[in-house]
């Protein structure tokens, strides 16, 4: 909606003529208020349940099961459901800014810079297409303010750290916020 249209319904608004409301619409006007409040605090009760459902399953399916397989030495069992259940391992990660330096200094060392990618924000004035095109070559000689962000997407990091785990490689658990985690799958 252009802002015009939204500054002309504002207008209207507050150009709008007040009248005092009869018994009726101010009991109606009452009543959804009240409705509203009570949908509020439904949705948070809601809201509440389902974090707390969600702690449970993670109890039972990171947890519980998986320590019972260990207990018992099994990898995968099958159910009378003809469904099968087994415990997967895999791994949670995440580069903290503290790290981050240390992170992107050991993928370049160890040839895995290709997993950093770079948010390069350049702020032009409108129709610097010339200009832009020659910063590509020469940003650093034009003078110009820019700013260079490194990333590496939280998907892409969690399947490169799993790789070299399971390929043998040493790489540093604490740079890279690496903590080992286990799941129950069914399937």
């Amino acid at each position: 909606m252009p802002l015009k249209d939204v500054s002309d319904m504002m207008a209207q608004d507050l150009a709008a003529p007040s009248r005092t409301p009869s018994n009726q619409e101010m009991k109606e006007l009452t009543d959804l208020v009240s409705l509203m409040q009570l949908q509020e605090k439904e949705v948070d009760a809601l809201s509440t349940q389902l974090d707390q459902a969600k702690t449970r399953l993670m109890d039972i399916t990171m947890e519980r099961i998986p320590n019972l397989f260990d207990q018992l030495g099994l990898s995968e069992i099958k159910l009378s459901s003809g469904e099968a259940v087994s415990v997967k391992r895999s791994f949670a990660t995440h580069i903290s800014q503290k790290n981050w330096d240390a992170a992107v200094k050991w993928l370049r060392d160890h040839g895995h810079e290709s997993i950093v990618k770079h948010d390069l924000n350049i702020k032009l004035k409108k129709g610097d297409e010339d200009q832009l095109r020659a910063l590509v070559r020469q940003l650093d000689e034009q003078g110009l303010t820019y700013a260079n962000k490194e990333s590496v997407h939280p998907q892409t990091l969690k399947a490169f750290v799993t790789e070299q785990i399971e390929s043998g490689a040493d790489i540093p658990m604490d740079v890279f916020g690496v903590h080992p985690i286990r799941t129950t799958k069914l399937s």
